[in-house]
């Protein structure tokens, strides 16, 4: 609450207790009056301070990052766009030897990437954010390559960036097969 009541300006502003701007402003005004000055509504840099520390406590000399999970995922594994697990030979059949998007770790997007040299499928998927902004980028079959439509950023077949502005290549994760031929993908951790 006491965020918000620092980033909304006053004018528009309406309080837990229903009471608006204007009404703040005048209860504020007679309270001045009447107790000489005793009775303050705090100002935007009290809330400020406030949030701050309330952050600072429960944060307890831990990292802002600390809030975030910083564990790797669980293996999952992949969906296809009905939500349905992957299964390898049907996957290779409907890929048609080009990447395809699957639901993967955290229920991000991650290209399958088809086999090289006679295989199925690679040991590695890429993370279909772009690494500028989070943008989806787009498997080109005609230059075979990614890009990104969003800012221009383009990426090879193995998801390392060949012009910016992405800063580094795509996310990667590893690829395996359960007992029943189902694609499991897993962090990377390399």
């Amino acid at each position: 609450l006491a965020l918000v009541c620092f980033l909304r300006p006053w004018s528009g502003f309406v309080s837990p207790l229903g009471v608006d701007s204007t009404e703040r402003r005048q209860l504020h005004l007679r309270a001045q009056r009447e107790n000489d000055g005793a009775l303050e509504f705090p100002s935007g840099r009290r809330v400020a301070a406030a949030a701050a520390v309330a952050c600072a406590l429960l944060l307890k000399g831990r990292p802002v990052g600390a809030l975030m999970s910083t564990k790797p995922p669980k293996p999952v594994v992949a969906q296809d766009k009905n939500f349905q697990p992957v299964e390898v030979q049907s996957w290779v059949q409907a890929s048609k030897g080009q990447p395809d998007l699957v639901i993967g770790l955290r229920g991000d997007p991650y290209y399958l990437l088809p086999g090289q040299d006679g295989g199925a499928i690679r040991n590695f998927a890429l993370r279909a954010e772009c690494t500028h902004l989070g943008c989806l980028a787009n498997w080109n079959r005609v230059v075979n390559k990614f890009v990104c439509p969003c800012h221009g950023s383009e990426y090879d077949a193995q998801g390392s960036v060949i012009k910016g502005p992405a800063p580094k290549s795509l996310a990667l994760a590893h690829v395996e097969l359960t007992d029943s031929q189902k694609v499991r993908l897993s962090a990377w951790s390399e």
